[in-house]
């Protein structure tokens, strides 16, 4: 299962100003539901929607 948390700057490589803007991108898409803010969903329906 991946880990859901956001990778800090040493292990992505980005400066700070672009580390900034994929951490706000991310937590939008989370927002929007379009990833997801917890594993929880992935226990419950498995990984992948076609799985239901």
């Amino acid at each position: 299962m991946p880990d859901l948390k956001i990778k800090p700057r040493k292990y992505t490589g980005l400066c700070i100003p672009h580390q900034k803007r994929l951490a706000r991108a991310i937590k939008t898409a989370r927002q929007m539901a379009l990833l997801p803010a917890t594993s929880a969903h992935q226990r419950k329906f498995g990984r992948f929607p076609s799985e239901f």
